[in-house]
């Protein structure tokens, strides 16, 4: 914190020189290289098409920039419903002991980036609407189209997802009083130590919270990373897609994550050692403190640590499907964690010398599982030059209450488990024949265990965390929403409760619709609908819920819901208010046009590349079919084979099917690798020449068609190999 008081100490001095300063306007391609005060306006500035060059550029040493609250505002061009065309760099810092404050930034690919700078202060800024992506999924179903992967960043490979902040190679940084909402990714940094972010509301996003790639040292505290997700529908399925609130890659050591609301977000805390220690088995992300979090309602899990030696401590984490996901993690502490409503709380395949203790399992259906697979894969180096036996753990003192099986064990060896309190469980022990020496004592309900906090303080003294003396707290309140039925995932993020929205809960047994109403305190009512009849309310206040029924109709499903809410202020997805009293247009839609699809399959020759030789189709499609099938939709993942004695690559599939409709429709497909479609013979989607999945990313593709009558749609989709996948939607606009 020394070098934190110092900051202090200049930019004070800083600051008061500053007040004598002359108010400045923005002006695409400034460059501001002294103190200043900017004039506060709001100045709409379109970016380059490139992030190479900023709007705005901050450079030189020792500067406070004070925007006063001042909107940059680029891709004025683009509609603001059309977030994921946004483009271009807002600010560009450079230099060193740089302070900026009260500025706001939309309209971006990327808001602010920094490179280089040593001692970087933003406080106070708003980088919230910039750049996110059309989601895919929806309630019926994924679409792998929406996975990310952030595996990579030695290029800078992340800023193809955009970011509020983007920071590289900017050590004793400090970030607070922020708020990045509404964008994909808010604050990634690489190559950064030694800072400071705290203060931070980085939530409802709709990738990543807090990315960090080859930093240590950094202490991110009392910060609000809540429902950054996608990828989930509750009680349908629950993917995450690798979105997270924390998200920690590749060597970056020592961190502090502590006092952190980190709530419905695809996994709380996301953690991998790295390419490079998969590739050696040396290195990882080793030695962080994770302590006093609530990683809570993750759709995959609370926290995911593996390959790693870290410190899990006084964290609650409750309705994940895995509370802690410790794969091939090894040294690591457990401690004082509260788990309650998880599937399984624990889970850890090939950990070592790993020590569990003075925690709470309360309402699960497996407390702790090891286990080890019978072999390892031959392209991890991880694993072929370390010992990686499920192997010397201890387990004691933690209270197992109303948990089905508190310790299921496969293929692992030197446990011991001891003093354990056990109340209400079924199996209380399942292991398999290939455990070797395990010592399992006083596991049972005659325990008596001493106060847990005190316990875990005294195992584990050297854990010390510094509190800033301004901090906030960030945990959610009482009366706010909470639960996984609560990650409400719209066209772009999840639902964020700043305006109303109709949302579909369920189709009953039979087959009545359960709607529910939210938003903030006002009235509601219905001035239009269509494909629904036997509405149980047409107004009401906020919150609320009614049913109705779908008028039959076996050519399509089309319903559409047009309601006014009249109440509080609102603040729309895309950022744009409408004042308190005002009405306020909401609309449900769900559209669903049934196809009988005649699908068949073909195999090819590795030799050929249908990429580049298309002309071979027509000689494929000569020989016998696969396979052959019917189906109502297209809706193909494959990550095997595409049926029992059928490839898993190097195949050919076609669809053809018959639709009778009239409007205007979106046709989108999801493929991996190549694919056409046709309407009528009329090729509308060609993406046959596949992009070559440099990130392992399916992709997906749209195009808009004028329908009337009776159509025949045809799709032609090809697989090499790898990962396989053809899903196609159509919407009526």
């Amino acid at each position: 914190m020394k070098y934190k008081k110092l900051l202090i100490i200049i930019f004070l001095y800083l600051i008061f020189l500053s007040s004598c300063q002359k108010e400045v306007g923005l002006k695409n391609s400034l460059i501001i290289s002294q103190n200043s005060v900017i004039k506060r306006d709001i100045y709409q500035l379109n970016g380059k098409n490139s992030l190479q060059e900023s709007v705005i550029t901050i450079e030189g040493e020792n500067l406070v920039v004070d925007f006063q609250g001042a909107t940059l505002q680029g891709s004025n061009d683009i509609p603001l419903t059309s977030p994921e065309k946004f483009y271009g760099l807002g600010i560009l810092v450079k230099g060193k002991n740089i302070m900026i404050k009260n500025l706001t930034v939309k309209g971006f690919k990327v808001a602010l980036m920094a490179i280089d700078v040593e001692g970087l202060t933003i406080s106070h800024c708003d980088f919230s609407y910039n750049y996110r992506p059309r989601l895919f999924s929806n309630q019926e179903r994924e679409d792998v189209a929406d996975w990310m992967s952030y595996h990579q960043n030695e290029k800078d490979e992340w800023l193809r997802y955009g970011a509020g902040i983007y920071l590289k190679n900017c050590n004793k940084a400090q970030i607070d009083n922020c708020t990045i909402t509404n964008g994909q990714n808010a604050l990634m940094m690489t190559n950064c130590h030694d800072g400071l972010f705290y203060n931070n509301n980085f939530s409802f996003n709709s990738g990543i919270g807090i990315g960090m790639y080859r930093s240590s040292r950094n202490q991110i505290l009392y910060n609000k990373l809540d429902w950054n997700v996608r990828g989930y529908s509750h009680e349908v399925y629950q993917r995450g897609q690798d979105s997270a609130g924390i998200l920690v890659y590749e060597q970056s050591n020592e961190n502090t994550f502590a006092y952190n609301s980190v709530t419905h977000s695809g996994d709380g805390f996301f953690l991998w050692a790295g390419q490079s220690t998969m590739d050696t088995g040396e290195g990882g992300c080793n030695d962080n403190l994770l302590y006093g979090n609530d990683f809570s309602h993750a759709p995959t899990n609370g926290v995911e640590v593996t390959f790693s030696r870290n410190k899990i401590i006084n964290n609650r984490i409750e309705e994940c499907n895995h509370g802690i996901w410790g794969g091939y993690s090894y040294e690591t502490l457990m401690l004082g964690n509260t788990f309650k409503n998880n599937q399984k709380s624990i889970a850890i395949e090939h950990g070592q010398k790993n020590e569990i203790a003075y925690n709470l399992f309360e309402n699960e259906a497996i407390g702790i599982h090891l286990w080890s697979r019978k072999e390892q894969p031959k392209d991890w180096g991880y694993a072929q030059n370390r010992d990686v036996r499920s192997m010397d753990y201890q387990i004691f003192e933690n209270q197992f209450v109303s948990v089905r099986t508190p310790f299921q064990i496969f293929g692992s060896e030197n446990l011991t488990i001891k003093n354990n309190l056990i109340k209400n469980a079924g199996d209380i022990l399942k292991k398999d024949d290939l455990v070797q020496h395990l010592t399992f004592e006083m596991n049972d309900s005659s325990v008596v265990l001493a106060e847990a906090s005190e316990k875990w303080k005294k195992f584990a003294p050297n854990i010390t965390v510094s509190v800033p003396t301004d901090r906030s707290n960030p945990m959610l309140p009482d009366n706010h929403p909470r639960g996984r039925k609560y990650i409400m995932m719209t066209e772009y993020g999840a639902y964020n409760f700043q305006y109303p929205m109709l949302w579909l809960r369920k189709q009953d047994s039979t087959g009545r619709l359960h709607f529910e109403v939210f938003g903030k305190e006002g009235n509601w009512k219905i001035k239009n609908f269509k494909g629904l009849q036997k509405i149980s309310a047409v107004s009401g206040t906020m919150p609320s819920s009614f049913t109705a029924e779908m008028v039959k109709n076996e050519m399509e499903t089309d319903i559409e819901i047009e309601a006014e809410y009249i109440g509080s202020e609102v603040v729309s997805p895309f950022g744009e208010i409408t004042p308190k009293g005002q009405p306020y247009t909401f609309v449900f839609k769900k559209y669903f046009l049934p196809i009988v699809w005649q699908v068949k399959f073909f195999g090819y020759e590795e030799k050929i590349d249908l990429a580049h030789q298309p002309q071979e189709l027509s000689n494929i499609l000569k020989n016998k079919p696969l396979k052959e099938e019917k189906t109502d939709r297209l809706e193909y993942r494959w990550w095997r084979s595409i049926g029992e004695n059928l490839p898993a690559d190097y195949f050919v599939t076609t669809a053809e099917g018959e639709v009778e409709v009239t409007g205007e429709f979106e046709i989108g497909v999801t493929a991996d690798d190549g694919v056409r479609v046709y309407v009528d013979d009329k090729l509308v989607i060609d993406a046959w020449q596949q992009r070559l999945g440099q990130y392992d990313e399916a992709q997906h593709y749209l195009a808009t068609v004028q329908l009337n009558g009776k159509h025949k749609i045809r799709i032609e989709h090809f697989e090499k190999t790898g990962f396989a996948t053809l899903m196609l939607s159509i919407n009526k606009f």
